[in-house]
């Protein structure tokens, strides 16, 4: 078994790409007149990062072993076996290693974005973590 698709939702949604953009830019430019330029290039910086899975694409690859997301160069993966709980969203599922709701699922867990794949990827899912 092997699924692999590359979800890519500011492409989806421009609408909310503008908006997430413009949020930024006034954000660094509140931290330009308050602070300087290295506090609005830090700003963005970490505004940026932190909205970086709605951004920029990302390649899933679900197979018998792992589960795999690489965005940016950088690859996650998580061995099923690792992972003990799921909970599905309308555009994600988030995938975590925590058999109860925890504040670490986030940094500890994988985000996995739908792209008109939701029925196949949460087969999987559903069938590797029970």
């Amino acid at each position: 078994m092997r699924l692999e698709w590359v979800a890519h939702p500011a492409r989806a949604r421009p609408g909310r790409t503008a908006l997430a953009v413009g949020v930024i830019q006034l954000a660094a430019l509140l931290a330009y007149a308050t602070g300087g330029a290295w506090l609005a290039a830090l700003a963005e910086a970490v505004l940026l990062a932190s909205i970086a899975p709605f951004l920029f694409p990302t390649r899933y690859v679900l197979c018998d072993e792992r589960v795999c997301a690489r965005r940016l160069g950088v690859t996650r993966a998580r061995r099923w076996s690792e992972l003990r709980r799921f909970q599905a969203g309308a555009e994600t599922v988030l995938l975590s290693p925590f058999a109860r709701p925890s504040w670490l699922d986030r940094t500890r867990g994988l985000v996995v974005f739908f792209a008109a794949n939701e029925r196949d990827v949460m087969a999987i899912v559903r069938d590797k973590i029970r």
